[in-house]
């Protein structure tokens, strides 16, 4: 039986992943799927460079779909996404996933299993041990799991929280959990290419954007209608907007740790990309990244 296409493109932080993915619904009939662990937050914009709504000159999807306070997992994104998918191709448009969080892309692919049952008395426990210890936490997970400890930051509390619970709860790796089962579509994957130097100076143009754009604002927002306790405003950006609130970072030094961080983000992003199978990489700029896709799509 034939499988339906879709478009996956990978790439580091500030790459140019959403422009390209435009130019690609543009050409291709095609509806935008994000893959980011923060845009999906509502009210969580300007630090996760979600595109605002007027440049949304395309169908985008799994934007703005949860509260703050709500959890949300791999396994939930992938389960959603396939909907969208085969609605998207019921219209006869190309599906195209795109975004930095790739556990949520390799759940969408390759599958994962939702059905890992934490007993609440671990997740506590955990919780209440290394909140306020990410070294300690992050060396334990390095113990226990160190593949998923090298997809992610030591600032990083709630994926690590994540995979030592899961460890404690099954004595196994949270990737032992991800299924192999070939997908019900076929992926054309896309990777850009993209020089150190370009890179650096997309993510300090990006910071400088987001705290000029008013991401402490936003911040306080958010704040004030769901307080502290929440995801998403731990992530890369957010945290150092709430150190500047709370007095703990100058705006210099928290761009400066914004830019170190997401530089860090990106090189295990390079790493993770390093591993992935059959990606085809591409300068944005490209012509012939059209071809490949077209020609892929013509089953060539």
């Amino acid at each position: 039986m034939k499988k339906n296409k879709i478009v996956v493109i990978y790439g580091q932080t500030a790459s140019g992943k959403s422009d390209l993915a435009i130019k690609i619904a543009k050409r291709f009939s095609g509806e935008i799927i994000s893959a980011d662990s923060v845009q999906i937050y509502k009210g969580f914009d300007i630090g996760s460079a979600k595109i605002p709504k007027n440049k949304r000159t395309v169908i985008h999807h799994m934007l703005d779909v949860k509260e703050p306070d709500q959890e949300y997992s791999a396994a939930e994104f992938a389960k959603e996404a396939l909907k969208i998918i085969d609605k998207i191709l019921n219209r006869k448009n190309l599906p195209i996933v795109v975004g930095g969080t790739n556990f949520y892309i390799r759940a969408l692919i390759n599958g994962i299993d939702g059905a890992i049952k934490i007993p609440c008395w671990i997740n506590q426990f955990v919780k209440t041990a290394y909140r306020e210890k990410k070294d300690k936490l992050y060396r334990i997970v390095r113990l226990c799991d160190p593949q998923r400890a090298e997809e992610l930051s030591s600032n990083d509390t709630y994926r690590l929280e994540k995979a030592l619970s899961v460890y404690l709860t099954c004595g196994k790796s949270i990737k032992t959990f991800e299924k192999t089962a070939p997908p019900v579509f076929s992926p054309i994957k896309i990777g850009i290419l993209i020089d150190k130097k370009a890179l650096k100076d997309g993510i300090t143009e990006r910071v400088r954007q987001m705290f000029s754009s008013g991401l402490l604002d936003e911040t306080r927002t958010i704040i004030k209608k769901y307080g502290t306790d929440i995801k998403p405003l731990y992530s890369i950006g957010y945290r150092q907007a709430l150190s500047v609130i709370n007095g703990t970072l100058s705006i210099s030094e928290a761009m400066e740790e914004t830019i170190k961080e997401s530089l860090q983000y990106a090189k295990r992003q390079a790493t993770w990309l390093k591993k992935e199978k059959n990606i085809l990489f591409f300068n944005t700029q490209d012509n012939k990244l059209f071809d490949y896709i077209e020609n892929s799509l013509k089953g060539e």
